[in-house]
């Protein structure tokens, strides 16, 4: 079987093999390489998250959950992190995404077309958190959709705006957003050059000035010069009032001799002089009425009475002028069609294959895949599942953090005296010690330096810090198998197993044993005592000027014996802890 590649590489991830993806769930090397992967991004994220291993559990686990639904939407362990990233950045919190809101967040960014970052900070920015941004951005793709316009363009336009639900009033918020969206997209516009004017017009000076301007300019559209009317609408219904600019521009449009719509050549100069009026850019309301023109007349010929007017303007964005100067669509069957021709059953079947979209965003991303990536996510979700499960496991979590615990306690068995700067120490006071040594016989042809002993020392030196050094080995055992207790019962079990357990020797005895009823009373006390007998061989010098034997039969005497027993017996006592008691006294 071939060395899996590293998991969440998309340069290989897309040629995996349904083998090698099924396998990859019994190779030991390619579950610790997901292990691995997945340790490398969880310490990613405590990184930004000023956090230690006390949450590295929580974030490995939760990205290990959601790779295999992100792979099922052509993603992989990279898109999670990225998703994790993204949405904490925007948020600026310690945020750990739930499976559910790492696929959402991922299918959204793949059907609009916009960052998770934008998503979540567009959406975060008027109260909606991340859980809840994918079902605000369906709404707008299916407003997008049912409009015939660019679902994507739309998303870009409505996330760049939102902080206008704060501003102003929409029916149905974000929805409302993403209609009046729809239409500055099928104008060609952006929707903050309307918002814009809304602000202009917000308070009564401005819409009194505004009101007075369009009076003075001759335009007809009665919304706009009435100032109680512009307040209401830039404060309540914004979409109306870009409409209403709409309608206004189009009366400066004429339809050429070559079939396309212009700006009438005496309109020019008082539609700039309204765009100065409005704050609105010429160019900006130039392409409105070019657009509003366009629109109106493609509505005006789909002739089938019984067309709503959101199916008039969803066929008519789909519509475009042909050769022939007549407005032609598609129609369900691929056929190319004037929409002035088209019958009851054409429309209806162009509404059903507009409005027809799954119910969730994850299934729309699901069938916008190819071909060729929805078959490679379907088998890259069948791989490494099982590295999966052990890295978002307590198990995984315990080991990684024995890991890392025995090489810490690896480094710390060498103690400061092998420090660099202490053997450092040690080497300069060697050399310098050499050099004193070369100076003196230079200059007097004589040493008192032993260079022997120069290498002795400084060998001692070291053979006294490393002695001193892995003495720590069982102190950082010890700690080992108190944090991790496992590491200990797994070394008495090899021991036990070669048979190097020290054995247990209960009869030992001990010394003053407290024990406390069980009904309160006061603590008794048991003595235990031992018999120790010992042998001494003394030979006897006799100082000048004694005899030996009369030494010897002086300390023979029974007085002088007691006196040494009993110097013997307090010398032990001090030693030990307790009195040894000696043949006359009672044990």
């Amino acid at each position: 079987m071939p060395t899996p590649e590293t998991p969440g590489d998309k340069s290989t991830a897309g040629i995996r093999g349904l083998g090698e993806a099924i396998g990859s769930n019994f190779d030991p090397i390619a579950i610790a390489k997901v292990v691995l992967t997945l340790d490398n991004a969880s310490s990613e994220m405590l990184k930004k998250f000023g956090q230690g291993q006390a949450m590295a559990d929580l974030l490995r686990g939760s990205m290990a959950d959601a790779v295999t639904s992100v792979r099922k939407l052509g993603g992989d362990i990279a898109d999670v992190l990225a998703t994790q990233k993204d949405a904490s950045d925007a948020l600026g919190r310690n945020v750990v995404l739930s499976e559910q809101s790492t696929k959402d967040l991922y299918a959204t960014m793949k059907v609009t077309g916009q960052s998770v970052k934008d998503i979540v900070t567009g959406m975060a920015d008027v109260g909606i958190g991340a859980g809840r941004a994918t079902n605000e951005m369906l709404k707008v793709v299916n407003v997008a959709r049912e409009s015939g316009v660019n679902a994507q363009a739309v998303s870009g336009m409505v996330l760049k705006n939102m902080e206008a639900l704060n501003k102003y009033n929409f029916a149905g918020g974000v929805e409302g957003l993403a209609k009046m969206a729809a239409q500055a997209t099928a104008l060609r516009i952006d929707m903050s050059t309307t918002l814009g004017f809304a602000e202009k017009v917000f308070d009564p000076e401005g819409a009194i000035e505004v009101a007075a301007a369009m009076q003075r300019l001759g335009v007809s559209q009665s919304s706009l010069l009435d100032p109680l009317k512009l307040m209401d609408l830039s404060q309540n219904d914004p979409a109306e009032l870009q409409n209403q600019i709409a309608q206004m521009s189009k009366q400066f449009v004429q339809l050429g001799k070559d079939g396309h719509f212009e700006i009438m050549p005496g309109a020019k100069r008082q539609l700039r002089e309204i765009s100065s009026a409005m704050g609105i850019s010429y160019n900006d309301i130039t392409k409105m009425a070019l657009g509003s023109a366009d629109l109106d007349k493609k509505m005006k010929e789909i002739s089938f009475p019984s067309a709503t007017e959101d199916q008039k303007k969803m066929l008519a964005n789909m519509a475009e002028m042909g050769a022939g100067g007549t407005y032609q669509i598609k129609t369900a069957d691929g056929t190319t069609k004037d929409v002035s021709a088209l019958t009851g059953p054409e429309i209806e079947a162009l509404e059903k294959m507009a409005n027809t979209a799954p119910p969730t965003m994850e299934e729309l991303a699901k069938q916008q895949l190819t071909a060729t990536e929805s078959i490679t996510a379907a088998i890259n979700s069948l791989g490494d599942r099982t590295g999966l499960g052990v890295a978002s496991s307590r198990t995984a979590g315990g080991v990684l953090k024995g890991a890392r615990a025995v090489a810490t306690a690896a480094s710390e068995i060498p103690g400061e005296g092998l420090s660099a700067r202490n053997i450092g120490k040690g080497i300069d006071k060697t050399v310098d010690t050499v050099k004193d040594a070369l100076h003196q016989y230079a200059e007097t042809g004589k040493s008192t330096v032993d260079l022997g002993n120069i290498m002795t020392d400084f060998g001692g030196f070291i053979k006294k810090e490393l002695t001193d050094s892995f003495s720590n080995v069982k102190t950082q055992a010890d700690k080992l198998s108190a944090d991790f207790p496992v590491l200990g019962d797994i070394t008495k079990s090899l021991q036990r197993v070669t048979g190097t357990l020290p054995p247990t020797n209960s009869s030992i005895p001990s010394g003053n044993v407290g024990t406390n009823s069980m009904n309160g009373s006061q603590p008794s006390t048991q003595k235990s005592t031992m018999d120790v007998n010992v042998n001494h061989n003394i030979n006897i010098t006799a100082p000048s000027g004694i005899d030996t034997k009369t030494l010897q039969n002086a300390l023979n005497e029974p007085d002088v014996k007691q006196q040494i027993v009993k110097m013997y017996q307090d010398t032990v006592s001090d030693t030990i802890g307790r009195p040894i008691p000696s043949k006359n006294q009672p044990r």
